[in-house]
């Protein structure tokens, strides 16, 4: 089971890295990236990555 959990930490982290990098480097809408990374909305985009980076995206693209 910790191994199972490791492998999702891991893919949050993926995850959260790849969400960054659309932030910074495109002008895609947040609706969009949220789209783009398969979440159901933007929505639960927002919430999973505050959970993994701890600031909003819209925090995250205005502060970085």
């Amino acid at each position: 089971l910790e191994g199972v959990f490791q492998a999702m930490q891991l893919s949050d982290e993926k995850l959260a890295m790849e969400s960054k990098r659309m932030l910074n480097e495109t002008s895609d809408s947040i609706e969009k990236i949220a789209e783009k990374m398969n979440f159901k909305s933007e929505d639960s985009f927002g919430k999973f990555f505050k959970r993994v980076v701890g600031l909003s995206p819209k925090e995250y693209r205005k502060n970085f």
